[in-house]
């Protein structure tokens, strides 16, 4: 299945999947693994080869190519586990919101150090209050002139230490959605940054936070606002989230594949059962299906069908998530005893399943944006 792949986006794909082999990108990739934090040496490898902005314009620094392009690299990188990968996702969604919100000068303001690496970014969206429970969210605003004073706080943000730019997002006069987004630079007076968050499952490469703003000014030229293409901006993290999750999926099957196609009862491999064989079988549904949602979601975006593909957006992160959290609890199950020791690794993906879920907006939430999209009615 070709998945609409173009030979030269096959191509990128051989190309981005050398690089991860590559014994200095491995090595980098080792020391961000053993390092809490920001993953800065697998970062600088990603952004020296251009990986970072495939479908950001070239007289923007980019690659000039589409969403479907990035999201073929992103599908090579989530193979090899790459520890910049979730930092990537917050770059991409601080990058999108000023790809389609920006006006030409801010765009050429900050992409082009943004493509690059140069420049790291992050989307604090989550509010104490809940990510889309905009109505309720605390953000306080005056203005000062041409410019702004705001106050607010963000929790559970990538990247938030890190980031030379914080793209801090408010909600829209009406509580329906987000409205704007003002960029803040590190070390901007009264902006701080809490102490790192610790996860269930502790890994290198992971920089996560909480953002404290108070009464801190923003240029006006620094701030971006809806002109009408609305937030579907973030429909694209959707489809980067969904198709990590796809990958991490597969890797349950094929490893749950391989174990039980060695391990025998009775002197046949327990594959052969027929019981575990349709296990098997509804585990490769599953990782097919997904990807193909989110596949046909990024052609659907790069051809600028952004409707259809903000449907498809949150289908696929629904699908993909939910389908790597079903996959990776059957082979943990397939693996028997030996897939909850921490040796065979099905078990510790099995700890991080619902985190796939959790970010970039939970199932139930997407559930309630399509219903929307459906005409259905909800409180």
């Amino acid at each position: 299945m070709s998945y609409f792949l173009t030979e030269d986006q096959r191509l990128i794909q051989q190309a981005v999947d050398e690089f991860c082999q590559n014994p200095d990108t491995q090595a980098a990739m080792a020391a961000d693994l053993a390092t809490p934090g920001f993953p800065v040496n697998s970062w600088k490898a990603l952004g020296e080869q251009g990986y970072i902005a495939a479908y950001v314009p070239e007289e923007f620094g980019g690659m000039g190519m589409d969403h479907t392009t990035q999201l073929a690299i992103i599908e090579v990188l989530a193979r090899y586990s790459y520890p910049a990968l979730e930092a990537l996702a917050a770059h991409h969604i601080a990058m999108s919101a000023l790809t389609y919100w920006g006006t030409a000068d801010q765009k050429a303001k900050y992409l082009p150090g943004m493509c690059t690496g140069e420049t790291v970014a992050c989307a604090a969206l989550n509010d104490p209050a809940g990510s889309f429970n905009f109505s309720e969210w605390t953000f306080g605003i005056e203005p000062d002139g041409d410019d702004f004073r705001i106050t607010t706080t963000k929790v559970m943000v990538t990247n938030a230490h890190h980031a030379d730019l914080k793209f801090i997002f408010s909600p829209r006069a009406d509580g329906n959605g987000v409205g704007s987004a003002y960029i803040v630079r590190k070390g901007t007076e009264g902006l701080t940054t809490g102490h790192q968050e610790q996860r269930v499952v502790p890994i290198g490469g992971v920089d996560w936070g909480t953002i404290e703003v108070r009464d801190v000014q923003v240029a006006g030229e620094d701030v971006l606002h809806d002109t009408g293409f609305g937030q579907l901006f973030l429909q694209t993290g959707f489809m980067e989230a969904g198709m990590m999750a796809v990958v991490a999926g597969e890797s349950a099957f094929q490893m749950a594949l391989d174990y039980t196609s060695q391990r025998t009862n009775r002197g046949k491999p327990l594959a052969a059962k027929q019981a575990v064989a349709h296990r098997l079988v509804n585990m490769a549904i599953r990782s097919e299906t997904s990807k193909q949602l989110c596949y046909t979601a990024a052609r659907l975006w790069s051809d600028k069908r952004y409707e259809e593909a903000a449907r498809l957006c949150s289908m696929a992160k629904i699908d993909g998530c939910e389908g790597a959290s079903a996959n990776i609890h059957e082979a943990t199950v397939l693996h028997g005893g030996l897939g909850y020791t921490p040796s065979a690794q099905i078990g510790v993906m099995n700890a991080m399943a619902v985190s796939w879920e959790i970010a970039e907006t939970p199932p139930d939430v997407q559930r309630d944006v399509l219903a929307r999209s459906l005409g259905i009615p909800l409180d």
